[in-house]
Order: C-alpha cells, then sequence, then structure tokens
C-alpha cells in the first residue's frame, strides 16, 4: 500500500535554518555505495541471464580503507593503495554451477572506478577484496518460496519528498557543475563536497574540493586557480538567486604553511578519509537532516 499525504508542519523554506549537504561521486563514502550498487546490478544480471531468476543476496556492506599518500606540488606518489572491501551473503551454487562471484566483484568495481576516475591507477592504486557466503537456510528459503511476487526477507522502509528546496537545488547543482568542470580545469578531483547552510535568506555554501597537485606549480598557483574557480561556481549558480551568497572553497586551507588539499588520485581515499556503505546521500543523492528521511542503506 502507498499513501501520499501532505506534510503539518511549516514547509522547510518557511522555517529560519536549513542546512543540505552532498558527498560527490569520489568522496570514500560514495564510493563504497557505488561498488555495492554496482556489485549487486551485475550479480543480478549474472543470476537473471542463467536462471531465469534474481536469486538472494545482500551486498550492502562495504569499507573503504584509505591508503598512504604524499601529494605536492609538480605531482606526488601513492604509498600504499586504496582498500576496497565487500562482505555479505549470496547464492555461490546453483545446480553444481559454481557463481563467478569474485570475477563479477571485480569487473563491476574496476568498470565504476575507471569510468568515473581520471587519475586513478586501478591496477596501483587501488586494492579489491570480498568475502561473500551463502546465506542462512530459513532466509534463502523464504525468499525462494514465491511464485510471482517475491518474499520479503527483511523489514525496511523508505522516505521521499518533492520537490527540492531552493537550497538543495543549489547543492546538487553546485557539485554537479564542479564535477562536469573536469576536462576545462582538469586539477579538479572528483571528490567534491558541499554543504549549504541557509539563514533566513542568506546562503552559504562550503566545498572541500580535492585538488589534483601535478597542476599546481606552487602554493601561490593553487590559490590563484581556486579564486578562479570560486568566481566561476558563483557566476554560475548564483543565476537566479536573490538570496545573498557566500562560497568559500577549502577552509582548512593554511596557505603561509604551503597546507592546502592537494592529493595525487583526486579523492581524499588516497591518504585523508576512509568511506562505509551508508554513510553518504540518500537515495535522492542528497542529505537533508531537516526533511523527512530513512537511515535505510538503499545501496547493494
Amino acid at each position: 500500500m502507498i499513501r501520499v499525504n501532505s506534510l503539518n508542519f511549516p514547509y522547510i523554506e518557511e522555517q529560519d535554518v536549513e542546512i543540505v549537504e552532498r558527498k560527490g561521486i569520489g568522496h570514500p563514502d560514495t564510493i563504497c555505495d557505488n561498488i555495492s550498487e554496482k556489485f549487486s546490478i551485475e550479480l543480478s544480471r549474472y543470476y537473471y541471464e542463467n536462471f531465469g531468476r534474481i536469486f538472494h543476496h545482500n551486498v550492502d556492506k562495504a569499507v573503504l580503507i584509505g591508503g598512504k599518500a604524499i601529494p605536492k606540488f609538480g605531482g606526488g606518489k601513492v604509498l600504499e593503495p586504496i582498500e576496497i572491501k565487500v562482505v555479505g551473503r549470496a547464492i555461490l551454487e546453483v545446480k553444481d554451477k559454481k557463481i563467478p562471484i569474485e570475477e563479477i566483484y571485480n569487473e563491476s568495481a574496476r568498470k565504476f572506478l575507471e569510468n568515473n576516475f581520471k587519475h586513478l591507477d586501478i591496477n596501483n592504486h587501488i586494492k579489491l577484496s570480498l568475502k561473500i557466503r551463502p546465506g542462512s537456510v530459513d532466509l534463502i528459503e523464504l525468499f525462494n518460496s514465491y511464485n510471482q511476487i517475491p518474499n520479503s526477507n527483511d523489514t525496511s522502509f523508505g522516505v521521499g519528498y518533492a520537490p527540492f528546496s531552493k537550497l538543495e537545488n543549489l547543492v546538487y547543482q553546485t557539485e554537479s557543475l564542479l564535477f562536469n568542470l573536469r576536462n576545462s580545469y582538469p586539477f579538479i578531483g572528483e571528490d567534491i563536497k558541499v554543504m549549504g547552510v541557509r539563514i533566513n535568506r542568506r546562503i552559504n555554501i562550503t566545498i572541500a574540493l580535492a585538488f589534483i597537485d601535478k597542476y599546481f606549480t606552487d602554493v601561490n598557483d593553487y590559490l590563484q586557480k581556486k579564486s578562479l574557480l570560486k568566481d566561476k561556481v558563483f557566476s554560475e549558480i548564483s543565476k537566479n538567486i536573490d538570496d545573498e551568497i557566500e562560497i568559500h572553497i577549502n577552509t582548512a586551507d593554511i596557505p603561509d604553511k604551503d597546507i592546502v588539499y592537494i592529493t595525487v588520485t583526486g579523492t581524499s581515499a588516497e591518504a585523508g578519509d576512509d568511506g562505509q556503505v551508508g554513510r553518504g546521500n540518500r537515495i535522492n543523492g542528497l542529505i537533508t537532516p531537516y526533511r523527512p528521511m530513512s537511515l535505510e542503506a538503499p545501496a547493494g
């Protein structure tokens, strides 16, 4: 049963404060979400193409263990690879035919990484590992005992809302804009996190952006390009917006000490951060604590 009701509390844009966040495709948490989701899709495809149905599986537990790198102006190096480990449950054998589970995982993960990261050397910067075991007998049989509609083997729920607020659109569009500017501004990495805070009619956009170290000669070059990018973003996102907007990029930089946010690969996963499924964007691509939302992780 599906019911759609109107909200009985003030609309988000009528409230004094609103906070929205989006983690781009290069953020460690988003990487984990995508790795699990692509794996589930390809495993489901294999099941269906070979056996005419999708078998029970849960591959929604993924963790990214950050690597070790030394970025520097002009180009640094990765010392230890990023490790992405997926664990879960799946049908591993059907009528004496073994499922090539590791091959499916490795191919789906590599395809995702190769299609979305320009500076990651998949062979040297990434280590993929997998631990999948069969599900419990009762859950497998429950899932298998259906005629037309599969039975559920768990309780879960999802919530949604529409339309996006002005700030939600702004945050989503800012990350998408920066990601799509990579060809024009090759020093932009894929790890882009955007947080928007609105207090009444004043909007503050804070961007954490993993710049690519080899495109900068020194700290002054870095600051000039960061300023150029800030102006570009402002000119694009401020169109048709009446609210006051401020933009900040990489606020943890300490230029006087040559401490700035540069990476070798374009993602903080190379050294500065780890990741996990379900810690990032909800299904609509945003983190919206002022909206109805579920903590369920749909990926995998």
